[in-house]
């Protein structure tokens, strides 16, 4: 058996033959295996997503290919979750409907590891902010899109409550909506305030 041995931020380390205990790793095949031990390819071309995010396994990806992946197993829909929220997960985004406020929000409580594992992927530029579109749809059928939030992701990792841009606000008053994105190991929830 072959083995990738990485660090708490999914940073590659090394190639091994063996699993050592001082550090995480993740079976990989003999082709994988030689192309890394011969040059081929560079462990800095890879991260390991999914470790902090609750992800039932890690990952290893190529870091130029993040944003690339399968629609059929990446649209997701948000779950909803419960009405006044007081403990926020830190692994997790929060997308808030307000109606009272009349307008859309986010808020994280990401620990520093995943502020971490954020800012060392494309996903997430120390010095560009990055747009997720989030779907507005009819509820729980993906295929009737009536809106569409742009959601700045850099905005997450200051753990404060933001507003969200949206191309339709009075979207914000539907009770009879659910929300989809494309995700690739992070975890949203939709929460409603009356």
């Amino acid at each position: 058996m072959f083995y990738i041995q990485y660090d708490d931020h999914g940073n590659l380390l090394s190639v091994t033959n063996e699993v050592r205990k001082d550090s995480a790793c993740i079976t990989i095949d003999e082709t994988t295996f030689i192309e890394f031990v011969s040059g081929k390819e560079n462990l800095h071309d890879f991260v390991i997503l999914g470790l902090t995010f609750g992800n039932p396994v890690p990952t290893l990806t190529r870091r130029d290919h993040q944003d690339n992946f399968n629609v059929d197993k990446s649209i997701h829909e948000i779950e909803r979750t419960a009405i006044g929220i007081t403990a926020y997960a830190s692994s997790a985004f929060y997308i808030i409907q307000d109606k009272k406020k009349m307008k859309w929000q986010g808020r994280a409580q990401l620990s520093d590891a995943n502020k971490m594992t954020l800012l060392n992927t494309a996903y997430m530029n120390k010095t560009k902010s990055i747009y997720k579109s989030i779907y507005v749809t009819e509820k729980n059928n993906p295929n009737i899109l009536i809106g569409e939030l742009s959601v700045d992701m850099h905005k997450f990792k200051n753990n404060k409550l933001f507003d969200i841009q949206i191309d339709n606000a009075s979207l914000v008053l539907s009770d009879d909506i659910s929300l989809y994105c494309p995700v690739h190991y992070e975890k949203f929830y939709h929460v409603i305030k009356e």
